[in-house]
């Protein structure tokens, strides 16, 4: 009798989230033989204005380089032996846990920053001007005054920062090194509060990897030169997330009365309301990520909600109450509303930033000194606009979109408008894209990341990984009515860099990283 053989049954098991790194990994090559013409006019394709500036052309130029290369190499350590990447991935994970990791990129954090302050002096301009001076004017007992010779009472912009500097000026004495170097520890401490969320959410790993990553961000960097809100309400705003999220991650917090503690958060939120009215809006995305966590009975979390009404309430409220009784209107906070709702909807937006100093197209100019007449007709004008253009609203949406999230430039925009001397170096297009090269890949890693979560199953039923997400995406909704510019996105770039730095982590395992417990 013929023996016969039988070719024993294998398994494969095939991993969707490796599979998509690695077409992202070819996506990558093939850009090495993408025409460069082809990018340029993908690029005016997807540009509202159907133009693109010299950076991102620089942009494109240098995608074309580091992309295949590190596509190329992607593809090398998905084809490498696990037994050889396992023991590279361990030792990777033993360096980033070690005891100096942390304090060694707050010391890089620290460098980065004033060495962007003092190679690049800048001077006070546009908003900053306003900032500096009503902190001065606060912090020498005149108040929050439009001008010092009518003495009269404004609420033109949130007074949350201008009444921070005051703080400051009170114990140093006006100086834009004061407000410069405010912007340095705070940055440090969001640095920090980074790798606390990133540890929370995910682990110490994704943690560490998550605050370097926002350390050396060049978008981040160079708000530190800038007297402006940006550093505060980033700060501010990921404060009450690491506040919101701390009971559905930790059981410790039932130790605390959750009155008390919604409170305590609801102060800090009431605090970043103050710096940016935006804020006000996101009281219900706190409720909905102390709920995602389902550790808690709904009596508590009604309990926790009511001390974080109170919470914003106690530092919202009074002011409330002195606009109401200073201008005899209902103003909850400022009167800018109105100005930047135009600027939105208006029969010249494109939805980005529009010049506002031109009278053929701003009808608000004329209006200029009465801050009510401002924006009770920014509101009117932009209410009219959307009810004749309805379409039009629509199709701008994706722009403001796009004009959100496509750079994260704006702040070297603003060193360059605030440069000591025109002609000083620092903030050429290369510059401009380097900043926005590291941002995209950054990027990268958060869709890596953010890939895993959804290709691999058991990671979706932890809702607390996709707080993140819901952030992104309410963040962005809230924006909508108004107009896109990336210096909006800055209270996400802590969650972007959690989502980069596990994006990287279950690429370099090529498993599934696991969050903590």
């Amino acid at each position: 009798m013929k023996r016969v053989y039988q070719i024993p049954k294998t398994h494969i098991n095939y991993d969707p989230f490796l599979l998509f790194v690695s077409l992202f990994a070819l996506l990558g090559i093939s850009l090495a033989f993408i025409p460069l013409s082809w990018l340029i006019k993908l690029g005016e394709y997807l540009s509202p204005l159907n133009t693109l500036q010299n950076k991102t052309i620089l942009l494109f130029e240098a995608l074309k380089i580091i992309f295949p290369i590190l596509g190329f190499l992607g593809l090398i350590w998905l084809l490498v032996s696990s037994k050889i990447t396992n023991g590279i991935s361990r030792w990777f994970k033993s360096l980033v846990n070690s005891f100096w990791s942390m304090p060694l990129i707050m010391i890089l954090g620290l460098g980065l920053r004033l060495f962007w302050i003092f190679i690049y002096p800048t001077q006070l301009y546009a908003d900053s001007i306003w900032y500096f001076e009503k902190g001065i004017e606060i912090s020498s007992g005149y108040g929050y005054v439009y001008d010092l010779e009518s003495m009269r009472p404004t609420a033109a912009w949130p007074v949350g920062y201008p009444a921070f500097l005051a703080f400051l000026f009170f114990f140093t004495g006006p100086s834009e090194l004061v407000a410069k170097l405010a912007n340095v520890a705070l940055s440090l401490i969001t640095i920090y509060l980074t790798y606390i969320y990133g540890k929370w959410i995910f682990n110490r790993t994704i943690g560490i990897l998550s605050a370097f990553l926002i350390s050396i961000l060049p978008g981040y960097i160079i708000y530190s030169n800038l007297v402006s809100t940006d550093i505060l309400f980033a700060f501010l705003t990921t404060t009450t997330l690491i506040l919101a999220i701390k009971p559905i991650v930790y059981e410790s917090h039932k130790r605390l009365n959750p009155q008390f503690f919604g409170i305590m958060t609801g102060l800090i939120n009431g605090a970043a309301v103050m710096v940016r009215s935006t804020g006000l809006l996101l009281f219900p995305l706190w409720i909905f990520i102390r709920w995602l966590g389902r550790r808690e009975g709904r009596s508590i979390i009604l309990r926790w909600g009511i001390g974080l009404f109170v919470g914003t309430a106690g530092i919202v409220l009074p002011w409330t109450l002195r606009n109401y009784l200073v201008f005899d209107e209902f103003v909850p906070i400022s009167t800018n509303g109105g100005w930047n709702f135009w600027m939105g909807n208006n029969p010249h937006a494109y939805g980005g930033y529009i010049a506002t100093n031109n009278p053929e197209i701003n009808p608000l100019l004329p209006l200029i000194g009465d801050e009510f007449a401002v924006d009770k007709t920014g509101y009117e004008l932009g209410m009219e606009f959307i009810r004749e253009n309805p379409l039009q609203v629509i199709k701008l949406i994706p722009a403001k979109i796009f004009y959100m999230y496509n750079s994260n430039d704006h702040g070297l925009v603003w060193n360059s408008l605030s440069a000591v001397d025109a002609s000083q170096r620092g903030t050429g297009d290369r510059v401009f894209m380097l900043t926005n090269l590291v941002y995209t890949i950054v990027g990268a890693l958060a869709l890596i990341g953010i890939s895993n979560l959804v290709l691999r199953g058991n990671l979706v039923r932890n809702g607390r990984v996709w707080v993140g997400v819901i952030f992104f995406i309410y963040w962005t909704v809230l924006h909508i009515p108004y107009f896109g510019l990336d210096r909006f996105s800055m209270p996400l770039l802590p969650i972007l860099s959690t989502y980069a730095a596990s994006g990287l982590c279950a690429f370099l395992n090529k498993r599934q990283e696991q969050i903590s417990e």
